[in-house]
């Protein structure tokens, strides 16, 4: 049994990492907004395709020509509405997942489970146009900067040890990218 020891002497080192990690936690998310402004928009865009590639099955994509051309139509007019940094680019993709993400750089992808679940073509304009939204508000890369930030977080606290990094991050990175907070998800309600 190990028991504390109150007179046992702190290390300097211990302390400044504490340190540090409790301020990255407290001032990350309100940092991520504005460095995500920062990042120029062909980096987010390299960035986006990274990310789309890296979701399973996101990369096999549907090609039916009459629905291309009215995703294009839809896309177009959602476009003219809203405030967007830079053209969208939304792909119908074979995912094991009923879901839609954005991803950074203005990549929206629409699993094809989820479009056959929805009632109406209301509803899909509906979704597209609520991860257009959270494009328009720069989520993506801010859920990225978020990301990263938890990394630096998860090194500090572990001493740098890249294998325990990288094992604590693979499970929670894609949970958290593709998850916004309340607050992004009401930022994006259209």
């Amino acid at each position: 049994m190990h028991t504390f020891d109150s007179h046992a002497p702190v290390r300097p080192a211990d302390s400044a990492t504490a340190i540090v990690a409790t301020l990255l936690y407290c001032t990350l998310p309100l940092l991520t907004r504005p460095i995500a402004n920062m990042v120029p928009i062909e980096w987010e865009k390299k960035i986006g395709v990274t990310v789309v590639d890296s979701i399973p099955g996101a990369n096999r994509y549907c090609h039916d020509g009459s629905g291309q051309e009215s995703l294009a139509k839809l896309t177009r007019s959602l476009s003219r509405v809203m405030d967007l940094p830079y053209p969208v680019t939304v792909t119908i993709a074979r995912m094991d997942l009923k879901n839609a993400f954005a991803a950074p750089g203005g990549f929206i992808v629409i699993g094809k489970e989820l479009i056959a679940e929805m009632e109406s073509p209301d509803e899909f304009a509906g979704v597209l146009a609520h991860e257009m939204a959270h494009i328009a508000e720069r989520h993506p890369i801010s859920r990225l900067i978020h990301v990263f930030g938890i990394g630096i977080l998860f090194e500090l606290i572990v001493g740098g040890d890249a294998a325990v990094v990288e094992a604590l991050l693979e499970g929670t990175s894609l949970l958290l990218f593709l998850s916004h907070s309340r607050d992004d998800e009401r930022e994006a309600q259209f």
